[in-house]
């Protein structure tokens, strides 16, 4: 699947993206550009309690007090909440309120197991065997229970692999299947080559359907294979013109340099 075309917002440049990665309207070439297009919302203002300018987005204004953090707030609120001033001055809490309050406070003061609606259970691990405690919704929805992140990762590629992966494409041959074999961090490597050489074609500067090209092949130099100054970035045109010239398997450094350096035809 080709990448998608896009505009950043910001400076209007060019921006390739998959379809996976759209996921809104405003889209940005960095991180840079994002947080330059966000200045605008925000606003400068100067703190009620301890003086300090401070700048926040315009939607975290609320009131007609200003505040730069939490506990600047919080002892402004002790002496400018007294007597008159205090929104409940002169109220009282209805008999419903206070019963709700000390309900609330029943299940606040005590914690974990100690708390009346506390409600784990103990579930051993299927992959190492470590006891861990977890609420009866989690165990209900996995089929398979796992202590950590690490453990699932581990657990599910040996239960999802194979016939049992949904993915799974009974007309490939094993030679096919060795050839699409994910490798773990792959697709960092990826990503930083492609940031590296500006998304673009190091031949003829093309930002059109740009691929990773591996310098020494992938087949046969594998510790190689995660290396960003073993890659860079080609279009489909000249990577299949030096593969052309070059062959699929065996390619080397040398090759591409001899490449890089013969004028286009």
């Amino acid at each position: 699947m080709s990448k998608l075309k896009l505009t950043c917002k910001n400076c209007g440049k060019d921006v390739y993206k998959m379809p996976s990665e759209v996921r809104s309207r405003n889209i940005f070439c960095d991180r840079k550009c994002w947080s330059k297009y966000q200045e605008q919302f925000r606003r400068t203002e100067k703190c009620d309690y301890c003086g300090e300018k401070f700048t926040k987005r315009q939607s975290n204004f609320n009131g007609k007090h200003k505040f730069c953090c939490r506990e600047c707030k919080d002892e402004w609120q002790k002496e400018g909440l007294k007597g008159k001033e205090n929104p409940f001055f002169n109220r009282e809490h209805s008999t419903e309120s206070i019963s709700k309050m000390k309900a609330t406070l029943k299940y606040v003061r005590f914690s974990g197991e100690e708390n009346p609606r506390y409600c784990r259970v103990p579930v051993k691990c299927e992959e190492c065997g470590q006891v861990t405690l977890k609420i009866p919704y989690l165990i209900i929805r996995s089929e398979h229970q796992y202590c950590s992140e690490k453990c699932r990762h581990v657990g599910q590629s040996k239960i999802v692999c194979g016939e049992n992966n949904p993915n799974y494409n009974p007309n490939l041959t094993s030679e096919d299947r060795k050839k699409r074999m994910k490798v773990l961090g792959y697709v960092h490597f990826k990503n930083t080559v492609l940031k590296r050489d500006d998304f673009k074609c190091v031949i003829c500067d093309s930002k059109e359907n740009v691929v990773v090209h591996h310098l020494n092949s992938y087949h046969w130099d594998k510790e190689n294979r995660l290396n960003p100054d073993n890659a860079v970035v080609l279009c489909q045109s000249c990577h299949l013109a030096f593969h052309k010239i070059y062959g699929q398997k065996y390619n080397t450094i040398k090759q591409f340099k001899e490449f890089y350096e013969t004028p286009a035809s």
